[in-house]
């Protein structure tokens, strides 16, 4: 984990964090929720090493993509390299996945196409503290669908 010993967040991390920690106040804010940050940013941290991972194994040469099948077809030998480096990635050997271009939307920063903001006092509007949130994008990463 990005976390030190101490309970502080170091480099790259603290931004994510912070980032989750703002998230997380508009998600329970909009949902009526209490999601707690931390279990939110164990989430983040996960699916980045599940994204980090695919986008790694998709751009070896080894490795031939059905995305049609969310398929990848590679030697065996190479899964069995690659599984020690990456441990999640034996998990890729007979199905890809399910939620990339969810994934790749939230760690390639791209952006929601709604105008729909919700201020972070949950009113609705433009304000200097809103978010652009496209409620037609929103998937359920649980389900394993998109």
């Amino acid at each position: 984990m990005d976390k030190a010993m101490d309970g502080t967040f170091t480099g790259d991390s603290v931004s994510s964090y912070e980032a989750v920690k703002q998230a997380t106040e508009i998600v329970n804010l909009v949902m009526k929720e209490a999601f707690s940050v931390d279990a939110n940013y164990n989430r983040y941290i996960k699916l980045r090493e599940r994204f980090e991972t695919f986008s790694f194994l998709i751009s070896c040469p080894e490795v031939n993509w059905d995305r049609w099948e969310n398929i990848l077809h590679a030697p065996e030998e190479f899964w069995e390299d690659v599984s020690e480096r990456f441990p999640i990635a034996k998990a890729y050997e007979h199905a890809g996945e399910p939620n990339f271009t969810a994934l790749r939307g939230i760690f390639q920063g791209c952006r929601p196409s709604s105008s729909k903001k919700i201020n972070t006092n949950g009113s609705s509007g433009s304000s200097d503290k809103s978010v652009v949130i496209d409620v037609d994008e929103i998937v359920d990463l649980s389900s394993g669908s998109e």
